[in-house]
C-alpha cells in the first residue's frame, strides 16, 4: 500500500489506503474486535464450525445485537492463513 502502484490496482480506494493502520501483531489489531472471521479457501470439515460467504451475513445479522465490531481476517494469497 506504500508504494504509488497500489493505487493503481485499487483505483477508486485513495481513502481506504490512506486510512490503513498497521499492526505488529494480530491479537495488537483485534484489541477492539467482537467477533472475527478468519477466512479458507479449503472446507474445514474436521473443525465444529465454518460458515460459507453466502451464510456469513445472515450470520452476522444474527450476533448484531450484542457485535459492535467484526473483523475479516485474510492469509496470504499463496498460502492462507497459518495454525
Amino acid at each position: 500500500y506504500l508504494e504509488p502502484a497500489a493505487r493503481w490496482v485499487a483505483h477508486g480506494s485513495g481513502d481506504i489506503i490512506d486510512n490503513i493502520k498497521v499492526f505488529k501483531t494480530l491479537a495488537e489489531s483485534l484489541h477492539d474486535v467482537d467477533f472475527t472471521v478468519a477466512t479458507t479457501a479449503r472446507s474445514r470439515a474436521k473443525y465444529h464450525y465454518y460458515a460459507t460467504p453466502v451464510e456469513l451475513v445472515p450470520l452476522l445479522e444474527e450476533k448484531s445485537s450484542w457485535m459492535s465490531h467484526a473483523a475479516l481476517v485474510f492469509g496470504r494469497e499463496d498460502s492462507g492463513l497459518t495454525n
